[in-house]
């Protein structure tokens, strides 16, 4: 991670647990966390209630940029889905993007997911 990222961050963590609010790392960072190496010029942080995590799982990972739905998104689900394909639980992740397309009316997010997923599954395995 670059210095000066890495020093915005040390600050923003520092503040907000000064400030006793909780939060979540997400975006390209918490995709560094998964062991998915991608640049990033900003900090991604949810704020949250009543909800103590650093940084979101891979699967609320993977299912956030799956309903962002931006082309830039997709390359990071696929290299989530490589590294970490015998850990992530599938069919939670399957199970909440069933319920957005749905919510959202937009069938094409679970279909173009697991268009993806059936692709790695038939490289890893």
């Amino acid at each position: 991670m670059d210095r000066q990222l890495r020093d915005a961050l040390e600050q923003v963590i520092n503040y907000l647990d000064a400030n006793g609010l909780r939060y979540a790392i997400v975006g390209g960072i918490a995709l560094s966390y998964w062991n998915v190496s991608r640049f990033t010029y900003d900090i991604d942080i949810k704020l949250l209630d009543e909800l103590q995590v650093w940084v979101c799982t891979a699967e609320d990972l993977i299912i956030q940029k799956v309903v962002a739905s931006r082309e830039k998104d997709w390359p990071d689900v696929e290299a989530l889905l490589i590294e970490q394909w015998h850990t992530l639980d599938q069919s939670y992740v399957e199970d909440w993007l069933s319920q957005f397309s749905d919510a959202l009316e937009t069938p094409e997010l679970l279909s173009r997911y697991l268009s993806l997923r059936g692709k790695i599954q038939r490289i890893i395995e």
